[in-house]
């Protein structure tokens, strides 16, 4: 059980659905409605979610009913008094200690927890002695209450439990629980040093689930010791875990990005096993759970138990309660008759709704998206290629490239121009000199270009508010301009050229080949990664005014027309000499690369010939025959390959971009978008990310269908 002790993720702004409206939820004469009663139990729950939930509910139900409350908690309703406390009403506190001896848990949980939210010093010795607790959330409970007002004396008495770790380390985990609202990082030691200890197992993950602290160490943890998913998914599973520790175990695995809040669905799939109603309790209230997915999934199970002949009466049962999930949490209708009915009755709905819900979702994954992104810059304005504490890649640098593939994801995802995070990424930049990027410089200075170019273009898009001052500093624009077109000058100075047909054919490989010797007869090696993000880049400058010759476009649209495979794609790096012609398959990335590259360098030459508007055409339509026949887009699933951009999420904001480009929102009869939004929504950890930082910033761009256009015709420069 060693593996099963570990930590926690800081958990961000939670979804709020407004409670139901009307008389029912209003306080009655002498009665406490329903709807109130109904949140004290996550009101006591180890998951702060949970908690902070049921509070934003209360706070919405308790609107100008105040007055009522009081006069309820006033005349001995226990369950009034608890939810003033957990208002901030502190005349009840006295109350609320007395509720602390409650042979029902529920009300010394929901107590305890009040105590946290009403101030005061009263009862504090009241408080440590819930510290011992048997009941693990009132004692967790307390802990909080000691510590949520930083009084010398809860603090003293949290300190003294923990001080007596020897005597009772149950005890002195819960202080230091408490103790890590007060001071960040106490629980390290502690949670480290009672990794092995089996009776501490449900303590080590509610407190862990609890502290946002040592949740980096943790992961980096589990990666050198265990797989991270398989291991803990079937501790999860084990028979005998007592219902709070799976719950324990469960939400710190979610909480810790070890399981993504989809990975849930897996336990609804027949034959229940002992985590399904774990699962089945958790997925409509867990965050970052999407509605798209969990209906696209439950669907599937029900139909699949309705082609059973003679399904079990469990099997039935178990419908029943996804049916339930499907009607309050989703929002399908009721439908009637036997349950084959039934089930043709939810396929038809999901099939009229599903992108609607898809649409819907893909917002809030794009604010957790941008909120993960923030929290994971560097105090210099950087950020890190690897965030995830993979040692492979810990200490790859990237800083530029990385940095400002950070910055385009954000201004693409609406965030203002002058907001925070985007000035410190662009003095970070600027303050490096390009002949000191020396970190793929090919990717890093393309994509540098990319950030600056949208930055100068979302700064002109500004609409201007009273009062305020609109678009970039003059000095600052200047300064961005001159370096985007340094930027251009290296790319196009750093081009491998080749002589094909008669005409200059460009590509680029990760830096500049000029000054290093290759063998007679050979040419630098070049790669279409390197080359796409080029083009990318050249056209981000072009858009704000970079000059880019004539020639270079020609020498770019020369290169991706002639080096496409008779099966449509393009290849990463050149095939050997002598390779078998049905042995040349461009992969996903790399045909969204071409196809990107020949339209944008087609649309980027001014004089347009026939013979170049047919070889276009000619190229999107192999490109498009290929994804048509190997459809691009999976379907929704658990994605189990690298990250680092060499994820699927490079593949389709491949697809995305050369999609978004050719004008096309289907690939055959195929949704492309919806298709791949629903995939990247299913992969989405609750934390925000996907895998790390160029993944999380991949999956935004497609999310946003966040191209970069092209005007028909360009605005080449000539042929100097």
């Amino acid at each position: 059980m060693k593996i099963l002790a570990l930590s926690i993720l800081l958990f961000a702004g939670l979804p709020f659905e407004a409670p139901p409206e009307g008389a029912k939820n209003r306080v009655q004469e002498g009665a406490l409605p329903a709807a109130w009663s109904d949140q004290l139990a996550p009101a006591g729950s180890i998951d702060p979610d949970d908690r902070e939930r049921a509070r934003l509910t209360l706070e919405k139900l308790a609107g100008g009913q105040k007055d009522g409350l009081r006069k309820l908690a006033k005349e001995g309703d226990e369950k009034a008094a608890i939810i003033a406390g957990l208002l901030g009403e502190k005349e009840v506190r006295l109350k609320l200690i007395g509720l602390l001896k409650s042979e029902d848990v529920m009300i010394r949980r929901a107590a305890a927890e009040a105590m946290s939210w009403c101030g005061g010093d009263s009862g504090l010795v009241d408080l440590g002695s819930k510290l011992d607790d048997a009941d693990l959330p009132t004692a967790m409970a307390a802990a909080r209450a000691l510590a949520r007002f930083k009084s010398k004396a809860g603090i003293a008495l949290l300190q003294k439990a923990l001080d007596g770790a020897s005597k009772n380390e149950r005890k002195a985990l819960i202080a230091a629980h408490g103790l890590e609202l007060a001071d960040p990082g106490c629980m390290t030691t502690m949670i480290k040093t009672r990794l092995a200890t089996p009776s501490l197992v449900d303590v080590v993950f509610a407190v862990s689930t609890n502290a946002p602290s040592v949740i980096e160490q943790v992961k980096r943890a589990i990666d050198k010791t265990f797989k991270r998913d398989e291991s803990l998914k079937k501790v999860l599973e084990t028979d005998d875990l007592a219902p709070l520790t799976r719950d324990a175990l469960g939400t710190f695995c979610v909480r810790a990005a070890i399981l993504n809040p989809a990975d849930l669905l897996g336990y609804l799939k027949l034959p229940a096993g002992k985590a399904t109603p774990w699962a089945l309790d958790r997925i409509p209230t867990m965050r970052g759970m999407r509605k798209s997915y969990v209906a696209c999934e439950i669907v599937k199970i029900i139909e699949g138990v309705a082609a059973v002949k003679s399904p079990s009466d469990a099997d039935v049962k178990h419908v029943e309660a996804l049916e339930a999930i499907l009607q309050k949490f989703c929002g399908s209708k009721v439908p009637q008759g036997e349950l084959a009915d039934r089930a043709k009755e939810y396929r038809e709905w999901y099939g009229r709704v599903w992108t609607n819900l898809v649409d819907a979702d893909v917002y809030g994954a794009i604010d957790d998206g941008v909120a993960w992104l923030k929290r994971r810059q560097n105090k210099d304005g950087s950020w890190n290629w690897c965030a995830c504490g993979f040692e492979a890649y810990a200490n790859i640098p990237h800083y530029v490239g990385q940095t400002s593939l950070c910055g385009y994801t954000l201004l693409k995802m609406d965030v203002a121009h002058d907001d925070p995070a985007i000035t410190k990424a662009v003095t970070y930049i600027l303050d490096i000199e390009i002949a000191k990027t020396t970190d793929d410089p090919t990717y890093s200075l393309s994509i540098e270009i990319m950030f600056l170019a949208e930055l100068v273009r979302a700064a002109k898009g500004k609409k201007q508010e009273k009062g305020t001052k609109v678009g970039l500093d003059p000095a600052l624009q200047g300064r961005l301009l001159k370096r985007i077109q340094e930027c251009v000058d290296w790319l196009i100075d750093a081009r491998v050229m080749f002589e094909k047909g008669g005409y200059e054919s460009a590509a680029w490989t990760y830096n500049n080949p000029k000054g290093v010797s290759y063998p007679k007869g050979t040419s630098p090696p070049h790669d279409h990664s390197n080359a796409q993000f080029a083009v990318l880049g050249l056209i981000a400058g072009q858009n704000v005014g970079a000059k880019v010759p004539l020639k270079v476009w020609q020498s770019v649209f020369s290169h991706w027309k002639g080096t496409q495979y008779e099966e449509g794609g393009w290849y990463y790096t050149p095939p050997a000499e002598g390779t078998a012609k049905n042995a040349l398959v461009g992969s996903t990335s790399m045909t969204g690369a071409g196809l990107s590259s020949v339209l944008i360098s087609h649309a980027a030459l001014k004089a347009i010939t026939t013979e170049k508007v047919a070889q276009t055409e000619e190229a999107a339509k192999r490109a498009i025959a290929k994804w048509t026949k190997t459809y691009p887009i999976a379907a929704p699933a658990k994605y189990g390959g690298s990250g680092h951009v060499f994820s699927i999420y490079y593949d389709y904001y491949s697809v995305e971009r050369s999609m978004m480009l050719a004008g096309l929102l289907k690939i055959g009869d195929r949704d492309w978008y919806h298709d791949g939004a629903l995939y990247i929504l299913f992969n989405q950890m609750y934390d925000g990310a996907w895998i790390d930082t160029s993944d999380t910033c991949l999956a935004l761009l497609f999310l946003k269908k966040a191209y970069i256009p092209v005007a028909s015709g360009g605005s080449g420069t000539g042929d100097k």
